[in-house]
């Protein structure tokens, strides 16, 4: 390894250590000394024999061990040459551990027999967990279930099959795996049962060295038939194992548990463990189909309860593994369903179905009868409330998944008798399942569309037409039960008349606690309502302001009692001052616990209460009426007194219906049906006095300053810096800016003096672009003084039109006022982002922290500057605008203010090109982002991705009016930058947010001759959310407008389209822009550690070096750090590629914009691109082997060499539980010149959900001499 690796050290692998594992195992062996075991004297008397304590702690020890080994993957000769392993050297340390550790279990005791079978019992285990896979994500999962019918079984399938290829235990892995059974076999010649047990099991561990061994078979085969209980469980637990491995075996295993339950003289516990025995034979349908069937056998033979309840068990468990018997079982079940009057029987089987309805929706056409089947059983009363449970829960994963093949009038019997168990009260198991049934069923309704709700109508059915109002209702109405039974618990005592002893700690503690659970699920199922049926937002809202005002009253009232009783007590003597001193603690204490109950109910309702803000359609009257109930909540709660927990999601709340009562303003503008029309001179003009709304929006901004004003007076930093956070997520960049620049002052840390004062200069410039952009205020005064005094006047016929012409320009001229106030913000704006930059930077050492946040700066401020510079070109050619509206085309030539005209379009079109570069690249750089960051939110990924569809639409929109076909007269030149291409980017990115109704911008790109897109792969998941509706109409107005221009053939085309332009440029800055929540995580960056050794290098020398002409073989090590700590987001493999530069040449490659360094990969913003395509395109191809890049053939080769030599290598690194990965690579160095050179590497990864991240190298970059 070279010797520039300085600060990261590589993870040693089992291998490495296995020689000091053999020697500490060997020791601890060998010693006689008392060891810390943790035995006792009875434990070992119980065992008959003296046990060594030093004996089995150096056998636990080894436990731990074995699974970091099994977790490790097979040394390769890429990691035996970076250990400086010898060949086989890590088979034969394993091999001799594990015969020492059969020759201790052949030779021990029974205790350090059961040490053994823990340690191997743990390795088993931990194989299993190896082949286990995660979804991408919730919404993923869902689609793939609705998609295709899946089998749960195939996980399962999955873990075992690791488990007979994968891990320590293994014949590829253990050279005398023979040896080692041998001595463990030996141990069932013992005439002790125990013995004999513990040697089964160990055999069970070891199935797949014993799964061809005929020998191994008759043992097992035959100690089934032991009369001991332990002997006969230890030899069902290895049939099991070896089962599961040996198709042969588990046919006479079949056949052995079959004969062994219909044989009389068995006992009934033998029978229960032959009948679990059935489950494990599901990996072959020929042995899933004669399973089953001898299974329906034995119940009809034997009829008992438990012989019937553990059949149903484990043909359910075969039933969910192989999918040719599922239908026969969920037959099976129904029938004792209905037919068994036992209701242990009823139990199991509803909860077999359970298990099953998933996949039996897929695999069988009798949903309609199995939910009949399963409504009986809620009507019938007799039943316990367990069983209601149970069936409720099964009909909620029946509907879930079958939902829209069910008929309206099963549906609605359902929904009465679910609706009436929860409205009458009893069993809170029932309410629950109940609860959540309703809520399923709105969810799936809103979710199934139209269809269903036609069918519905249809059929007449009332039940279900107005379901989403009445559950709301009767959730909202839990609560509030919820809620008294919490004040009935905090009534204040009588301090005076208190009795002498109190409940305990623990009965006072779980007395409040029940609320408190019952409340967080029912917010929970709030929240799923709201965001299935938005229209109950209203309704939610003003609910849970009402339960929020009470419970903070009633808490209010206890701390104000607890405050004053005291002091207003007369104390007559000593005796009554210690008594009634003593009751005063214990009431404020338990006044404390109830108090902490309350405020705990309050945040579940206050967290609950933003979410479902957040789902809140976007309509006038329902956003108007949340608005101020949220602020008569506000009111409430601050003369309350609550803390700064419930405080803050209430103002959540409050920001964002603000936010949402602000796009009522300019919601309105954009309108789909538009098409190409420019003036909306008209449309204004019918607003009337829709132009107030944005009055709304200031009153509301300013109620929110006053309330959280008060809060940052009190001095609570955290409490504030929350409430900024919280206001830049929501776009309120003005309420940031205050609580961010209180914070600069008070903090006495350098690192968090700067954050502070970056966030505070990016508010400051978002606020500014914010003021620039929404100035409506003076606009909405003089439209409407406009319209009044046309009113007034009674304009009519030839005056109409004159009033129609001012009316244009006065809509131009407050254009022209907008723009010009955008402009002057932003030249103020530009120079707040590099000060922002600059204190991010200034804030730490290393260069990875806070590169999100400074990437996402600089391509904010590069955004900003192409809008202002766009700006300046549309003010540039609106002063023709006049003078080409008024001579006629035939005349062109003649004038010359229109020469001037030529002259200046030409003059902006070669500014435009070089700004629809920039903004592509921007769009591009964007993408690049939202795959940089492993673990990003989603809400980050759909804001970031939003961002560049903006910039590819700006980009679009500026080349098209630039770029239309030339004019008789006066040819426009053309772009260098292709303009087709920027259509196709646009139509991509529009197809993530709406699939269909972009066909014209696809054909106009296909008709113009555009190329292949190379940037589609890059194009993140844009994730859509109701508030994104204005973007999708700007969208197509804009798309459709620019295809409307590309078909004039004038100089006045031309200057209406500039104008067009502007308005395009004026709705994208009415559009908010919020900061991403991944902006305040300051976690570190997940990147990579790369090590390399140079392959077949034996001297002591760790240096890379090769002759000229020749080729550099590595054997290369990576090592994920900083990664998520959730399990999808874990990494699976790693698709690399290494590019070689000269050293002296390699700060041409260091030397980029800022935000290109930010995605860790090497070179200019096109070669980046360029990698990405190429690491995609190599994760893709069937055989994923290491190779010299086929496409570097002569012409590129002597390219590469006039270049310095630069040349790519890619190879996949396959990455274990530890983060940790081994691989060889060969990099073709022949043309490169002698001298030394900078190894660069590019990764790809790709987690257990699939998704692709780019990782950087946090490393010091490897470096190589050619001599």
């Amino acid at each position: 390894m070279a010797d520039q690796h300085t600060g990261p050290q590589m993870m040693e692998i089992a291998a490495a250590k296995a020689l000091q594992w053999n020697v500490d195992f060997d020791r601890g062996l060998r010693s006689v000394k008392p060891g810390n075991s943790g035995t006792s004297a009875a434990t070992n008397a119980s065992f008959g024999v003296r046990c060594a304590g030093a004996q089995c702690e150096a056998v636990m020890k080894l436990g731990p061990q074995l699974v970091r080994w099994s977790q490790n993957c097979m040394v390769t000769a890429s990691s035996a040459n970076l250990f400086k392993l010898e060949a086989g050297q890590d088979r034969v340390f394993a091999n001799a551990i594990l015969l020492r550790l059969a020759e201790t279990f052949r030779t021990g005791n029974n205790f350090i027999r059961l040490c053994i079978l823990k340690v191997l019992m743990l390795e088993y285990k931990e194989r299993g967990r190896m082949g286990e896979t995660f979804p991408a994500d919730n919404c993923d999962r869902m689609v793939k279930r609705r998609l295709t019918p899946t089998n749960s079984g195939s996980r399962s399938r999955a873990i075992r099959m690791s488990r007979s290829e994968e891990g320590l235990l293994t014949k590829k892995r253990i050279a005398n795996h023979v040896e080692m059974l041998r001595r463990v076999k030996s141990v069932l010649d013992s005439g002790d049962p125990t013995s004999r047990a513990l040697a089964l099991r160990v055999l069970g561990c070891l199935a797949d060295l014993g799964k061809d061994s005929v020998d191994v078979h008759n043992l097992v085969l035959q100690a089934v038939q032991s009369p001991h209980h332990q002997e006969v469980s230890a030899a069902f637990f290895a049939m099991g194992c070896l089962s599961v491995v040996s198709q042969k075996f588990a046919e006479q295993a079949l056949e052995k548990a079959f004969e062994m339950i219909n044989r009389m003289g068995t006992p009934p516990q033998m029978k229960v463990l032959a009948i679990r025995f059935f489950s494990k034979v599901g990996h072959s349908p020929v042995l899933s189909l004669q399973a089953h069937e001898m299974g329906r056998r034995v119940m009809l033979r034997q009829p008992v309860s438990e012989i019937i309840t553990t059949m149903l068990t484990a043909l359910s468990i075969l039933a969910a593994e192989s999918v040719v018997v599922i239908k026969s079982q969920v037959e099976m079940l129904m029938n004792y369903l209905a037919v068994d009057p036992r209701m242990t029987v009823r139990a199991v089987a509803l909860k077999s179905l359970g298990n099953l309805v998933s996949q039996a929706v897929h695999s069988t056409s009798f949903t309609k009868d199995m939910f009949r089947g399963l409504f009986k059983v809620l009507q019938d009363v007799a039943l316990p409330s367990s069983l209601h449970v149970l069936g409720l829960q099964v009909i909620r994963k029946l509907f879930r998944h079958c939902g829209a093949s069910l008929d309206s009038e099963s549906l609605e019997q359902v929904m009465l008798w679910t609706e009436f168990s929860a409205m009458k009260g009893g069993d809170w198991p029932v309410i629950s399942e109940a609860l959540s049934l309703l809520v399923e069923v709105a969810g799936n309704l809103t979710r199934l569309g139209d269809t269903v709700k036609n069918r519905i109508q249809a059929a007449g059915n009332i039940v279900l037409q107005d379901l989403s109002t009445r559950l709301c209702l009767l959730i909202c109405d839990q609560v509030s039960v919820t809620c008294l039974h919490a004040e009935a618990s905090s009534t204040p005592v009588n301090l005076g008349s208190m009795p002498p002893s109190l409940p305990s700690d623990e009965e006072s503690s779980s007395m409040p606690s029940a609320p408190k659970e019952k409340t967080t699920f029912l917010s929970v199922l709030l929240v799923k309502l709201m965001e299935g049926n938005p229209r109950v937002g209203w309704i939610l809202v003003d609910n849970i302001s009402v339960l929020m005002e009470s419970l903070a009253e009633k808490s209010y009232q206890r701390r104000k009692l607890t405050w004053e009783k005291p002091q207003s007590m007369v104390i007559d003597s000593d005796n009554k001052e210690n008594s009634t001193a003593d009751a005063v603690s214990r009431g404020t204490a338990g006044t404390a616990r109830v108090d902490d109950v309350l405020q705990a109910m309050l945040m579940d309702l206050g967290r609950c209460l933003a979410i479902c803000v957040s789902f809140q359609e976007c309509q006038e009257k329902g956003v108007g009426e949340v608005d101020n109930r949220l602020r008569r909540l506000t009111e409430a709660l601050a003369d309350a007194r609550v803390s700064p927990s419930v405080f803050l999601p209430v103002i959540e709340a409050k920001m964002k219906s603000t936010v949402l009562l602000e796009s009522l303003s300019y919601g309105g503008d954009i309108s789909a049906e538009k098409g190409p029309q420019i003036d909306r001179t008209g449309e204004r003009r019918r607003r009337g006095v829709e132009e107030r709304k944005p009055l709304l929006g200031k009153e509301s901004r300013s109620f929110l300053n006053k309330s959280v004003s008060n809060f940052i007076q009190e001095g609570n930093g955290w409490v504030a810096y929350k409430v900024g956070e919280k206001a830049a997520s929501c776009g309120l960049w003005k309420l940031a800016e205050t609580c961010f620049s209180c914070l600069v002052e008070k903090t006495s840390s350098e690192g968090c003096y700067f954050w502070l004062k970056a966030l505070s200069e990016l508010c400051t410039a978002e606020s500014l672009l914010q003021d620039g952009e929404t100035r409506k205020d003076l606009e909405g005064s003089r439209s409407s003084d406009m319209d009044v005094d046309q009113r007034e006047k009674g304009v009519s016929g030839e005056e109409s039109d004159t009033a129609d012409k001012d009316g244009e320009q006065e809509s131009a001229s407050l254009d022209d006022f907008r723009l010009e106030r955008f402009a002057e913000a932003a030249a103020s704006a530009l120079n707040l982002f590099p000060s922002s930059i600059s204190n991010l930077s200034a804030a730490v050492c290393s260069e990875r922290t806070f590169d999100f946040q400074r990437w996402v700066l600089n391509l904010r401020l590069e955004m900003v500057n192409c809008i202002a510079e766009l700006l300046g070109l549309v003010e540039s050619i609106s002063s023709f605008d006049n003078d080409a509206g008024v001579i006629d085309l035939e005349d062109e030539g003649k004038d010359n203010s229109l020469k001037n005209l030529v002259s200046a379009l030409r003059a902006c079109t070669e500014k435009v090109e070089l700004l629809g570069s920039r903004l592509r690249k921007l769009s591009e750089e964007y993408d690049l982002v939202t795959i940089s960051f492993m673990g990003i939110d989603s809400k980050t990924v759909g804001i970031l991705s939003k961002a560049a569809l903006l910039c590819s639409l700006l980009a679009f929109c500026s080349l098209g009016v630039f770029s239309p076909q030339q004019t008789s007269f006066h040819p426009v030149p053309n772009f260098s930058v292709t303009f087709e291409a920027s259509a196709l980017d646009l139509y991509y990115r529009l197809q993530q947010i709406e699939s269909g109704g972009w066909d014209d911008l696809l054909c106009f790109a296909v008709q113009c001759g555009s190329g292949a897109f190379t940037g589609r792969a890059l194009i993140g998941s844009f994730i859509a959310e109701r508030q994104d509706t204005a973007l999708l109409k700007l969208c197509r107005w804009a798309v459709d407008s620019i295809l409307d221009v590309q078909k004039q053939h004038s100089l006045l085309g031309v200057v209406r389209g500039t104008r067009l332009l502007g308005q395009i440029i004026e709705e994208v800055l009415h559009l908010p822009w919020i900061s991403p929540p991944y902006f305040f995580c300051t976690r570190p960056r997940a990147g990579v550690e790369l090590f390399v050794a140079q392959a077949g290098n034996i001297g002591e020398s760790e240096d890379l070096s090769v002759a000229q002409g020749g080729t550099l073989s590595l054997s290369v090590c990576l090592q994920i750090a900083n990664a998520p700590v959730e399990a999808y987001f874990y990494p699976k493999r790693v698709v690399c590629a290494f590019t070689y530069q000269p050293v002296e040449s390699t700060w041409e490659w260091d030397d980029g914009s800022i935000q290109s360094a930010g995605a860790g990969l090497p070179g200019s913003h096109s070669s980046q691109l360029d990698m990405v395509e190429k690491l995609i395109a190599h994760s893709r191809s069937r055989n994923v082997v290491n190779f010299i890049d086929p496409a570097a053939d002569e012409l590129q080769r002597d390219e590469q060499k006039q270049m310095g030599g630069r040349g790519d290598c890619f190879f996949t690194v396959t990455v274990d539980a530890k983060g940790q990965g081994f691989a060889s690579c060969t990099v073709d160095v022949r043309d490169a010149p002698p001298g030394e050179y900078d190894i660069f590497l590019s990764c790809l990864c790709f987690d257990k959900g699939n998704r692709k991240w780019i990782l950087p190298l946090l490393n010091t970059r490897p470096r190589f001499r050619i001599t």
